[in-house]
């Protein structure tokens, strides 16, 4: 390493007791550059990783996107379903993010990005309990597309607002009439940004 950036808070090794002193020591005998960051706050909460973790785990969208300064995205290939959206009347884009964090379980609405082509749509981060699923899934509908051919390409879904948390419904048409309330609902969302 030539240069290493670390945190004012920054701690390694047995016990946590390496911190920036000690890297800078390590810095100066075996020659690479070492910077601390010094701690920042926005609007008295600390910008951290930690805090931005937290925050994702509540679905907390706006003070992720907030800490961040930028809104969260996701990248993922689109792999085979099971087509029970297509059956529903809203296909959509299965994906499993690997080794990323995801937000909170529940319906979002989004941005997907693909092939450089920015689209409105809602996602679902869940394992689609009214059909007794058990895999966590990014499930993400583009609003007003229905004939697109996505398996294998790699999307970028980017997350704007919470709407929902993923529930079981009692019915299949139930769960059609709120997909149909979130879909009316993202559609004035991105309407009012305009």
């Amino acid at each position: 390493a030539k240069l290493v950036v670390v945190g004012y808070d920054w701690h390694f090794g047995k016990n946590r007791a390496g911190n920036l002193a000690t890297l800078k020591e390590f810095g100066d005998q075996f020659g690479f550059e070492v910077i601390g960051v010094e701690k920042f706050e926005d609007r008295g909460i600390r910008v951290s990783s930690s805090q931005v973790r937290a925050a994702l785990n509540d679905g907390n969208l706006e003070l992720v996107n907030r800490l961040l300064g930028r809104d969260f995205a996701l990248g993922a290939r689109v792999i085979r379903g099971d087509q029970r959206g297509r059956v529903l009347g809203f296909p959509t884009a299965n994906m499993i993010p690997k080794g990323q964090l995801l937000p909170a379980r529940g319906v979002y609405i989004t941005n997907t990005k693909i092939d450089n082509v920015v689209l409105p749509s809602i996602s679902n981060i869940g394992i689609r309990p009214t059909f007794t699923g058990n895999t966590q899934l990014l499930e993400t509908h583009l609003l007003g597309q229905s004939n697109l051919d996505l398996y294998g390409k790699c999307l970028e879904v980017t997350f704007l607002k919470r709407l929902r948390d993923e529930k079981k419904f009692p019915s299949k048409q139930d769960l059609i009439d709120q997909i149909n309330e979130d879909c009316v609902f993202a559609q004035r969302y991105f309407s009012a940004e305009k």
